[in-house]
């Protein structure tokens, strides 16, 4: 169990968390700094705006992994990525405990997830094979060092290859799926372990997967927040950002939304991924014209002004009209300012977390709050457009379960 402190500054989109990180690093510039972020181009704007600390990227095409480690021997300030975060492992973690390193990750990472899903005839199988034993307490996957996986099972490999800084769970017969077994992946804690100081830049923290994480690894944490680009201990009130988010976000409430059935025999048009998985082309296309018809006919919308999204196995079937095809933005889109002078946008989903996370994580007495998900993802979303600059935005959110969630955090029912 990891026993340092983890400090949670938990603070909206756009006021100041990354800018008052990097004051607060810029003024303890003794110490070491290992930065991670989401994307690359972050890392340069910490190189830059912390030029007295000399950060280094890890840019090696052939292994960031191994010019990382060299940073670290040398003690040298690091900025990278949650893609190369993901990767350390026993030796990066025995590298970091010689030193003396601050941690600071700006957003969330993927600390627990769903791996894989296998018919439980291969299961048994691998299992009376002496590949991995199942610990009968937590239902913990112990893999056999002494054999390596080289068949053919969708993923099985690739497990092996993250057994050295992962754990693997069974869903076991919680799963919902007859004979298949779901396994999940959880990031070893140990890792943290090996910092003296952390920091985590999020929103609504708690209830999120990293919350989830921290209480199945019992890792202790305490709430953050920046004021006047000072680090203070507490939990900052949002309450002015949600007043103000909710005078900005133009909600449509028109025909064009789906609405939950009236009669027992019709089928509820829910935008979750079921329902594409199992929609008609006529649904589709409906689902595509209201779209348009919001962005085009109510809000005059071009694709210079326009955010969309869907799942992104359906992107080509909703695109076209005024879901145009440069205007489309992934659904877990975040920490970029690529597109903040958009003012019309259309979420066309209605997101949950996975069926086997929430099995898994209830069945470890944690409670999961499945409005969460889809909120973190939804604001996160809205916040690539011009409301980060405090501009009005049209929003079309046509899930009746989607306007539900983010009506209720503007009216601060959720939190």
């Amino acid at each position: 169990m990891p026993n340092t402190e983890l400090k949670v500054v938990d603070m909206p989109m756009g006021t100041g968390k990354t800018t008052g990180m990097i004051h607060f690093m810029n003024t303890f510039s003794d110490r070491q700094y290992l930065f991670v972020t989401p994307y690359k181009t972050e890392r340069e704007r910490i190189q830059t705006e912390c030029p007295a600390l000399d950060f280094h990227i890890p840019t090696n095409e052939r292994s960031r992994l191994d010019e990382c480690h060299r940073f670290i021997k040398q003690g040298k300030n690091i900025a990278t990525t949650h893609a190369l975060f993901s990767y350390f492992n026993p030796e990066t973690m025995d590298l970091l405990s010689r030193q003396h390193y601050t941690l600071i990750i700006d957003e969330e990472p993927d600390c627990i997830f769903d791996t894989l899903v296998v018919p439980q005839e291969d299961f048994h199988m691998l299992k009376s094979e002496n590949y991995f034993k199942v610990s009968e307490t937590n239902k913990q996957l112990q893999l056999n060092p002494e054999r390596e996986y080289t068949g053919s099972i969708a993923g099985f490999s690739e497990l092996y290859k993250l057994c050295d800084r992962h754990s693997f769970y069974l869903v076991d017969d919680l799963t919902a799926e007859p004979n298949r077994i779901g396994i999940i992946g959880v990031m070893n804690p140990e890792i943290f372990n090996c910092f003296d100081e952390i920091f985590i830049l999020t929103y609504l923290f708690a209830d999120s997967n990293y919350d989830c994480y921290c209480r199945f690894c019992r890792i202790p944490y305490a709430y953050y927040h920046i004021a006047d680009n000072t680090l203070c201990e507490g939990k900052f009130d949002d309450t002015a950002f949600r007043e103000q988010c909710k005078s900005l976000i133009r909600l449509y409430s028109g025909r064009l939304n789906f609405r939950p059935p009236v009669e027992r025999n019709q089928r509820a048009v829910t935008l979750s991924k079921s329902f594409y998985q199992n929609a008609s082309t006529q649904m589709l296309s409906r689902v595509r014209c209201n779209a348009s018809n919001f962005i085009r006919n109510i809000c005059h919308g071009r694709q210079t002004d326009t955010l969309w999204s869907t799942y992104a196995d359906y992107k080509s079937t909703i695109q076209g009209g005024g879901c145009y095809s440069k205007s489309f933005v992934s659904c877990n889109c975040r920490a970029t300012n690529a597109y903040r002078d958009r003012r019309i946008l259309a979420y066309l989903l209605n997101l949950s977390p996975h069926p086997y996370l929430v099995r898994w994580l209830r069945h470890n007495n944690i409670d999961v709050n499945l409005k969460h998900f889809p909120l973190t993802m939804l604001l996160q979303w809205i916040f690539r457009s011009q409301i980060r600059d405090g501009k009005p935005i049209e929003l079309y959110l046509p899930s009746a379960r989607m306007r539900e969630i983010l009506s209720g955090y503007l009216a601060g029912e959720i939190c």
